[in-house]
Protein backbone atom coordinates (compact mmCIF):
# COMPACT_ATOMS: atom_id res chain seq x y z
CA UNK A 1 0.00 0.00 0.00
CA UNK A 2 3.09 2.47 0.95
CA UNK A 3 4.47 1.97 -2.50
CA UNK A 4 0.94 2.41 -4.13
CA UNK A 5 0.61 5.93 -2.10
CA UNK A 6 4.16 6.89 -3.24
CA UNK A 7 3.30 5.97 -6.53
CA UNK A 8 0.11 7.72 -6.66
CA UNK A 9 1.56 11.12 -5.20
CA UNK A 10 4.77 10.98 -8.16
CA UNK A 11 2.40 10.69 -10.59
CA UNK A 12 -0.37 13.31 -9.48
CA UNK A 13 2.76 15.63 -8.58
CA UNK A 14 3.75 14.87 -12.24
CA UNK A 15 0.50 16.10 -13.57
CA UNK A 16 0.69 19.12 -11.55
CA UNK A 17 4.34 20.02 -13.00
CA UNK A 18 3.20 19.38 -16.67
CA UNK A 19 0.03 21.40 -16.12
CA UNK A 20 1.19 24.58 -16.40
CA UNK A 21 -1.39 27.57 -15.39
CA UNK A 22 -2.66 30.71 -16.07
CA UNK A 23 -1.94 33.58 -18.31
CA UNK A 24 1.94 33.50 -17.00
CA UNK A 25 1.79 30.49 -15.55
CA UNK A 26 3.01 31.51 -12.03
CA UNK A 27 -0.56 32.24 -9.72
CA UNK A 28 -2.00 28.39 -10.78
CA UNK A 29 1.16 26.80 -10.21
CA UNK A 30 1.81 28.94 -6.79
CA UNK A 31 -1.65 27.42 -5.98
CA UNK A 32 -0.50 24.01 -6.60
CA UNK A 33 2.88 23.85 -4.60
CA UNK A 34 1.12 25.87 -2.24
CA UNK A 35 -1.32 23.47 -1.53
CA UNK A 36 0.84 20.67 -1.15
CA UNK A 37 2.50 22.32 0.49
CA UNK A 38 -0.55 22.91 3.46
CA UNK A 39 -1.34 19.11 2.82
CA UNK A 40 2.50 18.11 3.87
CA UNK A 41 2.34 19.99 6.78
CA UNK A 42 -0.83 19.49 8.23
CA UNK A 43 0.10 15.25 7.56
CA UNK A 44 3.41 16.14 9.43
CA UNK A 45 1.25 17.08 12.26
CA UNK A 46 -1.10 14.27 12.37
CA UNK A 47 -0.80 12.02 15.59
CA UNK A 48 -3.87 9.79 15.35
CA UNK A 49 -6.91 8.96 13.28
CA UNK A 50 -8.84 12.44 14.72
CA UNK A 51 -6.05 14.24 13.65
CA UNK A 52 -6.12 12.87 10.17
CA UNK A 53 -9.62 13.31 9.80
CA UNK A 54 -9.01 16.97 9.93
CA UNK A 55 -6.95 16.37 7.43
CA UNK A 56 -9.04 15.45 5.19
CA UNK A 57 -11.24 17.48 5.43
CA UNK A 58 -8.12 20.45 4.55
CA UNK A 59 -7.30 18.35 1.60
CA UNK A 60 -10.85 18.45 0.05
CA UNK A 61 -10.38 22.06 0.48
CA UNK A 62 -7.07 21.85 -1.23
CA UNK A 63 -8.77 20.11 -3.56
CA UNK A 64 -11.39 22.39 -4.50
CA UNK A 65 -8.79 25.76 -4.90
CA UNK A 66 -6.53 23.20 -7.26
CA UNK A 67 -9.23 22.88 -9.31
CA UNK A 68 -10.10 26.03 -9.95
CA UNK A 69 -6.91 26.48 -10.54
CA UNK A 70 -6.29 24.07 -13.11
CA UNK A 71 -9.52 25.09 -15.10
CA UNK A 72 -7.57 27.96 -15.88
CA UNK A 73 -5.07 26.18 -17.70
CA UNK A 74 -7.73 25.08 -20.18
CA UNK A 75 -7.51 28.08 -22.34
CA UNK A 76 -3.18 27.46 -23.07
CA UNK A 77 -1.45 25.54 -25.12
CA UNK A 78 0.47 22.68 -24.50
CA UNK A 79 3.73 24.86 -25.16
CA UNK A 80 2.55 27.44 -22.46
CA UNK A 81 1.99 24.97 -20.01
CA UNK A 82 5.22 23.24 -20.56
CA UNK A 83 6.88 27.32 -20.32
CA UNK A 84 4.46 27.33 -16.97
CA UNK A 85 5.80 24.44 -15.71
CA UNK A 86 9.65 24.90 -15.85
CA UNK A 87 9.75 27.80 -14.64
CA UNK A 88 8.48 26.09 -11.59
CA UNK A 89 9.32 23.16 -11.90
CA UNK A 90 11.75 23.44 -8.54
CA UNK A 91 9.32 24.48 -5.97
CA UNK A 92 6.66 21.84 -7.69
CA UNK A 93 9.72 19.02 -7.60
CA UNK A 94 10.00 20.40 -3.38
CA UNK A 95 6.15 20.72 -2.55
CA UNK A 96 6.28 16.54 -3.97
CA UNK A 97 9.18 15.55 -2.09
CA UNK A 98 7.47 17.14 1.10
CA UNK A 99 4.41 15.50 0.50
CA UNK A 100 6.22 12.23 -0.16
CA UNK A 101 8.07 12.39 3.05
CA UNK A 102 5.14 13.53 5.49
CA UNK A 103 2.77 10.30 3.94
CA UNK A 104 6.04 7.97 4.08
CA UNK A 105 6.82 8.74 7.65
CA UNK A 106 2.69 8.74 8.43
CA UNK A 107 3.05 4.96 6.99
CA UNK A 108 5.44 4.33 9.40
CA UNK A 109 3.63 5.54 12.47
CA UNK A 110 -0.28 5.10 12.17
CA UNK A 111 -1.60 2.91 9.37
CA UNK A 112 -5.11 3.65 9.95
CA UNK A 113 -4.62 7.59 9.94
CA UNK A 114 -2.51 7.14 6.78
CA UNK A 115 -6.00 5.01 5.23
CA UNK A 116 -8.00 8.19 6.29
CA UNK A 117 -5.61 10.32 5.01
CA UNK A 118 -4.94 8.24 1.22
CA UNK A 119 -8.82 7.42 0.95
CA UNK A 120 -9.37 11.78 0.72
CA UNK A 121 -5.87 11.83 -1.69
CA UNK A 122 -7.12 9.83 -4.25
CA UNK A 123 -10.15 11.98 -4.66
CA UNK A 124 -8.07 14.53 -6.04
CA UNK A 125 -8.51 15.18 -9.79
CA UNK A 126 -5.43 14.06 -12.13
CA UNK A 127 -4.39 17.39 -13.92
CA UNK A 128 -3.41 16.96 -17.36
Amino acid sequence: MKIRLIAALVLMGGGLALAGCGDSGGAQMETFAGEMNRIAEAVEQVNNEEDARGVAHLIADAQRKMEEASKALEGMSEAQRGIAAAAHAKEMQQAQMRLATAMSSLAMRDQAALRIISDEMSKMPRIQ
